[in-house]
């Protein structure tokens, strides 16, 4: 866990710096959004800053500091385990800093860059088999083989790989242990999407990714369409700013929706019209070509394209803009050139 949440350890402490001045008691989703985990650590301190302590007694302080920091779930494992109940037998015998030290030994690397999701599964049956054949309980109880785990993955979704469609998607595991069945099923989903050309990705990369770009600032709005995975994904990574009324999420509610000034509907519509135009097309060779192309679209859209709310008017017609148009591109173009 120290090495998860080392990466985002300054924004936590900044973010909790925030919380706290701002007054705000409810801390636990700010938290987890700066940290970018389901958890987190308010402590000042990283297993790495305990390496050099002067004494037994400042080193048993610090670490007790050190787990107190950790979020409530976490605490919850601390305490049935009767973790601490350990800590004055450890720090008698002198062991807690050569503990320490063994978890920061760098030819032992438990960070994810170190060892995935599947590795980690295969260290944690190791544990049960050992700690648990006592209890005549087997290791499969508890881990899943990720041969078994992939066959799963494609009985969910090889037989409706034709009905998938671009855009963002949740996945969920109503008894997720070490996530390697989530991350299979990931993995399962992104490869289906890249043999049929689909643009998929999963609402918290999309989100990770805005808050990557942002910093801790936040965008005053966020306009999206109705799905679910974005509200769940502004809160997990905007909570803060979004509990102080600095960022507000408005979501596509139904075309005829009125959300006063701040809707979507509008472009949400636009977007389908240009959607149709231009699903055909694979790609482009280079921005310029996708430029040119758009641009044709957009001259398209306000002059050759009779719209229904405009009872069959082109936009330009409405806004009182006549030009000699009358069979489409063709006229357009010789007008142009002449």
């Amino acid at each position: 866990m120290d090495a998860v949440l080392e990466p985002t350890k300054q924004a936590v402490l900044d973010t909790k710096k925030m919380l706290d001045d701002a007054g705000i008691t409810e801390q636990r989703a700010a938290l987890c959004a700066a940290s970018g985990q389901a958890f987190f650590n308010t402590s000042r301190f990283t297993l790495r800053d305990l390496k050099s302590r002067g004494s037994r007694q400042q080193l048993l302080a610090d670490f007790e500091d050190y787990l107190n920091g950790f979020s409530p779930n976490v605490q919850d494992i601390l305490d049935n385990f009767k973790f601490r109940n350990q800590l004055p037998t450890l720090s008698k015998a002198d062991a807690l800093g050569t503990l320490i030290n063994m978890f920061l030994d760098p030819e032992i690397d438990l960070s994810p860059a170190g060892m995935d999701n599947h590795a980690m599964g295969t260290v944690f049956e190791e544990l049960v088999r050992r700690f648990n054949e006592e209890n005549n309980e087997e290791a499969g109880e508890h881990w899943t083989p990720r041969d078994a785990v992939r066959l799963m993955a494609n009985l969910v979704f090889l037989p409706i790989a034709d009905q998938l469609k671009s855009g963002t998607y949740l996945l969920y595991d109503g008894a997720c242990g070490t996530g390697g069945m989530l991350t299979v099923a990931e993995d399962t989903l992104k490869e289906i999407a890249n043999k049929n050309e689909l643009q998929i990705s999963a609402a918290k990369d999309f989100f990770n990714g805005a808050r990557s770009q942002v910093g801790h600032r936040a965008p005053a709005i966020i306009v999206t369409d109705g799905c679910g995975a974005y509200r769940k994904g502004v809160s997990k990574n905007f909570w803060g700013k979004v509990q102080l009324g600095e960022c507000k999420l408005i979501q596509k509610q139904g075309l005829r929706a009125r959300i006063g000034k701040l809707s979507n509907n509008l472009i949400e519509r636009f977007h389908n019209t240009l959607k149709d135009r231009t699903k055909i097309v694979r790609g482009f060779g280079s921005k310029k070509g996708a430029f040119n192309a758009l641009s044709g679209f957009v001259i398209q859209y306000n002059y050759l394209r009779p719209h229904m709310a405009l009872h069959g008017d082109t936009p330009a017609i409405t806004a009182g803009i006549r030009l000699p148009i009358e069979n489409g591109w063709g006229d357009l173009i010789q007008w142009a050139m002449n």
